[in-house]
């Protein structure tokens, strides 16, 4: 089971729980035919202090490469 999202004629957009191969579903508003649509994944990402860290330790890399005028490998 995966969530997708569908919408109907009447301009409803809803989430359901459906079984991957599922194309159609009733619209919980309108009861007519909902459509499934095609939408961007919702990709999890670490936290923000992970992202900070990382910003942080690539900005004095950066400031390293350029005060020796070298770059490093990562």
């Amino acid at each position: 089971m995966i969530m997708h999202t569908f919408s109907c004629s009447n301009g409803h957009i809803n989430e359901k729980l459906v079984k991957m191969d599922t194309k159609e579903v009733e619209c919980p508003d309108c009861d007519q035919i909902a459509t499934k649509v095609i939408g961007c994944p919702k990709i999890k990402t670490d936290s923000w202090k992970s992202t900070r860290k990382w910003a942080k330790q690539r900005e004095t890399q950066v400031k390293y490469e350029r005060k020796h005028g070298i770059t490093l490998q990562t």
